[in-house]
């Protein structure tokens, strides 16, 4: 982007790129990230932790799409040097189908105490995940930041399935620049359509 002296402000990163080196670079350049936190990061299982002990409580309750969640901002300093926030949150509809599956196939009687307790550990996280940010934002609007990344892969995906962007098969580039294009503005008029639709609620 650098070459094309295209400056970007903000960017959505799969928790495939999620690495400190990757944060550090993005957050020296005054990019603004939102990301998955890695489940197996010494530092999320320190927040988490933490943050079990109250993360039921009804200040952090959100409602998403018909889904109970509670989400926590937590702040972190311990990332590269990094000021940046950690958002625990508790999908409560996710976390509640794992348990019965769980506790339908549990049997205390054959279970000494040490398993018992394991087991309770487990079930307290269940339906547990994290985001990580270099912005604060309130806890009732991060979810639905992070899900647009999900919204903009669809329509890549309309892009490049449906309107046949790629690969391109043009021996020119006036006729590349042509092709994309138009696929360009159909994509512009199919998510302006289905914007239309959805506010009249058609399917």
């Amino acid at each position: 982007m650098d070459a094309y002296d295209y400056k970007i402000t903000s960017t959505i990163l799969d928790a495939g790129y999620y690495s400190e080196e990757n944060l550090k670079f993005l957050y020296n350049r005054n990019v603004a990230f939102l990301t998955r936190y890695i489940p197996n990061q010494k530092i999320y299982k320190r927040i988490l932790n933490i943050s079990l002990n109250d993360i039921d409580d009804m200040k952090y309750h959100v409602m998403k799409d018909e889904r109970i969640l509670k989400i926590k901002r937590v702040n972190i300093n311990e990332i590269a040097g990094m000021k940046i926030y950690a958002y625990i949150c508790k999908d409560l509809t996710e976390a509640n189908k794992l348990k019965f599956n769980t506790l339908s196939e549990f049997e205390c009687e054959n279970k000494d105490y040490k398993e018992i307790d394991e087991i309770t550990k487990q079930l307290r996280k269940r339906g547990i995940f994290a985001l990580l940010s270099s912005l604060k934002m309130p806890t009732n609007e991060i979810l639905s930041v992070y899900y647009e990344r999900t919204r903009l892969e669809q329509i890549f995906d309309f892009a490049i399935n449906e309107l046949d962007a790629l690969p391109l098969r043009k021996h020119s580039e006036i006729a590349i620049r042509g092709h994309l294009m138009i696929v360009f503005m159909s994509t512009i008029a199919h998510v302006y359509m289905e914007k239309l639709m959805d506010k009249k609620k058609f399917n």
